[in-house]
């Protein structure tokens, strides 16, 4: 138990080294103040993208797609954050080049389009949307962020995973409107990242129907911030410590302590991993938090 104490005291500290996998971090911040350009301006953007096969149209104030962007192209990026589009169209079935579509903060509460005929589509940003049903995904996919999606479905979202399970690396729920993790989550067997923060109706990260968090053999990164019942449960899944993949726990504001930590059974186990995850990083091998669980 000292030795454990003595690694708290050591690394409970530090702070993370790592990069937001989600690769939109500027995109998650505060309020942005959208200002409307002219429909002459919005052309020439679109004219000049395709030169590039991306697009970028951000807080402009665009209440729906343009035109424009679904006449037939090689899109390979379409991102229009920040807007205040309503809808998105079937037209965008026809992207089959498309590697990222990303349409945060916006005011989607339909989708028309089919996402599982983009055959290229490797990232769906869709957070902070109105929207309360997904359609099925592409088997292609393998990131998707749902973050702020309050009326979404999980059920829905459950079905709609179906066809990329075995690929999808990276999921966002932040700020979802969850009490437990959705059953379907253990069925996830690629997944490199979960991030559940701010879930603040979240009660507890035991894997419904007594599934095991070792079946999640490639998951490494849990973020569950700002989830203040979490501690209201007890412990920490003894599973999740002791026989998961998982080397970086994120925690801050949940309700635990260094020391309601450092008693749960497993906790020497995820320690190791913790360890020599970081060892790897600081040597050259890959990015890693230098952090132990941050609290």
């Amino acid at each position: 138990m000292c030795k454990l104490k003595a690694w708290f005291a050591n690394m409970g500290c530090c702070q993370s080294t790592e990069s937001d996998p989600g690769g939109y971090a500027d995109l998650h911040g505060g309020a942005v103040q959208g200002k409307k350009i002219s429909s002459g301006e919005l052309q020439r953007r679109i004219q000049h993208a395709t030169k590039t096969c991306s697009l970028k149209l951000h807080a402009i104030k665009l209440s729906d797609v343009p035109v424009a962007v679904l006449q037939p192209s090689a899109w390979k990026l379409v991102d229009l954050a920040y807007n205040e589009i309503t809808a998105l169209p079937a037209e965008l079935s026809g992207f089959k080049k498309v590697r990222t579509l990303a349409v945060p903060h916006n005011r989607i509460a339909t989708i028309d389009c089919n996402f599982d005929s983009m055959a290229s589509l490797r990232r769906l940003d869709l957070s902070y949307n109105q929207f309360s049903a997904m359609p099925a995904l592409p088997a292609s996919l393998t990131e998707l962020d749902v973050s702020g999606c309050t009326l979404l479905s999980m059920q829905s979202l459950g079905r709609a995973l179906q066809p990329c399970k075995d690929s999808l690396q990276s999921l966002f729920l932040r700020s979802c409107d969850i009490t437990q993790l959705p059953p379907w989550v253990g069925s996830l067997t690629a997944l490199l990242v979960l991030d559940v923060s701010e879930c603040t109706s979240l009660t507890s990260l035991q894997l419904p129907n007594d599934a095991q968090w070792g079946a999640l053999g490639q998951l490494g990164q849990l973020r569950a911030a700002g989830c203040p019942r979490l501690a209201q449960s007890g412990d920490l899944p003894e599973s999740l410590l002791s026989d998961s993949a998982v080397h970086t726990l994120v925690l801050t504001g949940s309700g635990f302590s260094q020391s309601s930590l450092q008693r749960m059974p497993g906790m020497d186990a995820y320690i190791q991993r913790h360890t020599a995850r970081a060892d790897k990083a600081m040597s050259g091998g890959g990015a890693a938090s230098t952090t132990l669980c941050q609290v």
